[in-house]
């Protein structure tokens, strides 16, 4: 049996306003479309005051530069401090980063956790945390009134739900988890509060966050890989009866009714822009062979630099490139013209299993050759 080498990362969680980037090209600016994208995963992209932050960098004229201090990784002679930023969000004032902190400082080694607040100059921690952040634990922030929402792993090997107030700090604990399985996002809506635990959604309030009042009666859907909120309606991915592919359905939260939207689609890539969904499928195609530990290992292009356009009020279905040379990873936003991406080249995508990274991209629709971002000083 041939085995398939994919690459998945996880992708975004957006909330953004409108913002025009200024010198992508010789002649033309790119008007990037408002977007609010809300779903289950960590977001490392957002638009603050007009301008576009991914990770810990900001865009200005097609260059990716270092936020702030707080956010740069140091090398000294006294050790190494590494910034990894986890996720991020923002609003009208400041931009939230989650962070992870690994020092390296007179041979001790510590890991720990913060969350700052970004206010366009200055970076403030909030709250931190001497605990590291494992790969299992969902990463991402939630703004909901005065508090940011988030999920903190915890001594029996789960997490909780916790929650910091944005303007006096202070981390509060809602919900602690005594149980294996993990909280895996967090939504609200009206006076409730969406919780999915598992795999599994359910409806309930902040006094009943529970993992042990999540009874049946609370349960709104089952089976949810990945989850969306957007214009106050649930969009969420489920894998197909053969479990070979994923497909995407609507959930009316006023009849509690799904419909299914979308077949054969990649579970991570996705946009929502307006009445639009942006997505990505998972056309396979061989495009390499690499040895991995002695055996020769077939490498298969994922997304083909596909992206289709789906119409909600309409269900009509568009392609808006199709570009052979192009494996998209992470899928940040969308204009006429372009489309800001983490992605590979094909021969990129060959070499990622040998720790080939992608690349920041604006990829234009027309086929053209993509633009590849700059790190900046």
């Amino acid at each position: 049996m041939k085995r398939i080498q994919f690459i998945w990362v996880y992708v975004v969680f957006f909330t953004a306003f409108a913002v025009i980037l200024s010198g992508c090209s010789s002649d033309a600016s790119i008007a990037f479309a408002e977007i609010n994208l809300n779903n289950n995963i960590a977001n490392n992209h957002c638009v603050y005051k007009g301008e576009v932050y991914i990770d810990k960098y900001k865009l200005v004229d097609n260059k990716l530069t270092v936020v702030c201090d707080e956010l740069d990784s140091t090398v000294s002679e006294g050790g190494t401090v590494d910034i990894s930023v986890e996720a991020l969000t923002c609003d009208e004032e400041y931009i939230y980063y989650l962070i992870s902190d690994w020092s390296y400082i007179d041979k001790e080694v510590k890991i720990q956790g913060a969350i700052l607040r970004y206010d366009g100059s200055d970076a403030f921690e909030i709250a931190r945390w001497d605990r590291p952040l494992s790969g299992s634990n969902n990463r991402s922030l939630k703004l909901q009134g005065e508090y940011i929402y988030f999920f903190c792993e915890n001594s029996n090997g789960s997490n909780n739900i916790c929650r910091v107030n944005i303007d006096i700090g202070g981390t509060e604990t809602l919900s602690e988890n005594n149980t294996e399985t993990l909280y895996t996002g967090i939504f609200f809506i009206g006076g409730d509060v969406l919780v999915q635990y598992g795999n599994n959604l359910y409806r309930t309030d902040l006094e009943h966050l529970s993992a042990l009042e999540l009874t049946a009666e609370r349960l709104l859907i089952e089976n949810i890989r990945r989850m969306y909120m957007n214009d106050g309606s649930i969009y969420f991915i489920r894998a197909s009866e053969n479990n070979d592919m994923m497909n995407m359905y609507s959930f009316d939260l006023t009849d509690n009714e799904e419909k299914l939207l979308i077949e054969n689609v990649s579970s991570i890539l996705f946009q929502f822009i307006g009445d639009n969904i942006y997505y990505a499928k998972p056309d396979l195609e061989e495009i390499g062979r690499v040895m991995i530990d002695g055996k020769e290992t077939i490498v298969y292009n994922q997304y083909h630099g596909s992206l289709y356009r789906y119409n909600i009020s309409s269900g009509e279905t568009n392609a808006v490139v199709n570009d052979f040379d192009i494996v998209f990873d992470e899928l940040y936003n969308v204009s006429d013209d372009y489309i800001l991406a983490l992605a590979y080249t094909n021969e990129q995508y060959v070499s990622a299993v040998n720790g080939v990274s992608p690349q920041y991209m604006l990829v234009p629709t027309d086929g053209s050759e993509a633009i590849i971002l700059e790190m900046g000083a």
